[in-house]
């Protein structure tokens, strides 16, 4: 089919060279394209990170996505500075079943790393035995290169998976840069990226899934963040009907400070458009029930049917975690720049996270 006509530029400002002016204090905003490193050190006066706060309050993850028709798998790496925990999960979407789903914790100074970089030089992984996991993107390349490994050792029941996936940012829409307050002497960096052509495959469950043709995105979030933090979150990677790669991030309660730092947009083709702040409903009861996401001025009305959830729920004295991402479809539609975009079964995730730490 005939490819979409190209939307109207994103009104987003360029993204500075770094995440601290002249007087060290933050850029806040929202902005196009990517910072060359998340430079937390460079902050000054309240927002000054000292050896404490880079401990106790710095948390640093990189999350990726990748879907096709067939298949849709998600991986997560967290380092929250005294401990990190890490996960990867993966649903067949035309048979509706699971391929594998499991996370980890691993102690301070383990084998689960997320450097500052978040996209050219990029690198996160995590190792244990039976598990090796990689995104990476060398400087001056325009993929990221996305590996994972995990053995029946660690996952008896489930069997092992394999995967190998590159995701092309060259050419493709430009990432989007937030760097918002959360609070006096608190302040978050995010950047996300979106409608990645995707290549390469995933193993699970005895069958190969091609991953060609795929679309992709990454979150890379690097904080000094309160120590009770909640957000909810909606993220959706696949193609148009006329097989335009589309993305949508939407986020509630998290990033949401300052009318200039706003996250919520859509990627189309190699578009990147800002989209008011949006609300995200989950039923209280059932997270498998139906998701329902808008913004006030009704430009966004999309429902999302999860297929299944990833959960965690953690109690460590000081520190808990109740955190639940649904894997699932997303349907309904975007108005944006004079066009009315219309979703028809778009892979993605929601989530509803509430921790401590």
């Amino acid at each position: 089919m005939t490819p979409a006509p190209l939307l109207q530029s994103s009104s987003l400002a360029p993204v500075p060279a770094s995440v601290a002016d002249a007087q060290g204090q933050p850029r806040f905003g929202s902005y196009a394209g990517s910072l060359p490193r998340v430079d937390l050190e460079a902050l000054g006066g309240d927002y000054r990170m000292d050896p404490v706060r880079a401990l106790t309050r710095r948390k640093r993850w990189h999350y990726t996505i990748l879907g096709t028709p067939e298949v849709l798998c998600v991986m997560a790496m967290v380092d929250v500075g005294y401990s990190a925990t890490g996960f990867l999960s993966a649903v067949d979407l035309k048979d509706r079943r699971v391929l594998f789903d499991d996370g980890w914790l691993f102690p301070p100074a383990s084998l689960l790393t997320v450097g500052d970089a978040p996209a050219e030089g990029l690198s996160a992984r995590m190792m244990r035995p039976g598990l090796s996991a990689a995104i990476e993107r060398e400087a001056g390349e325009g993929r990221y290169r996305l590996r994972a490994s995990v053995s029946r050792l660690i996952a008896p029941l489930q069997g092992p998976l394999s995967l190998e996936a590159q995701l092309i940012a060259e050419g493709a829409a430009p990432p989007l840069t937030v760097i918002a307050p959360l609070g006096a002497d608190r302040v978050n960096v995010t950047m996300k990226s979106g409608a990645l052509p995707a290549y390469g495959r995933l193993s699970a469950r005895g069958r190969t899934y091609e991953l060609d043709g795929g679309v992709g995105g990454t979150d890379y979030t690097q904080g000094l963040l309160p120590r009770h933090t909640t957000w909810r979150w909606a993220f959706a990677c696949g193609r148009l009907t006329d097989g335009t790669p589309i993305s949508v991030n939407l986020v509630e309660g998290f990033n949401d400070q300052d009318g200039a730092a706003n996250e919520c947009a859509v990627w189309v083709g190699d578009q990147l458009l800002a989209l008011p702040r949006a609300s995200i409903k989950p039923n209280p009861r059932d997270v498998l029930d139906p998701w329902e996401m808008s913004t006030p001025d009704g430009s966004v009305q999309l429902t999302f049917k999860p297929l299944h959830a990833h959960r965690e729920s953690r109690e460590l004295g000081l520190v808990s975690s109740r955190f639940v991402q649904p894997l699932g479809l997303f349907r309904g539609t975007i108005e944006v720049a004079g066009r009315r975009l219309v979703l028809q079964d778009v892979p993605g995730v929601t989530e509803n996270q509430d921790v401590t730490w």
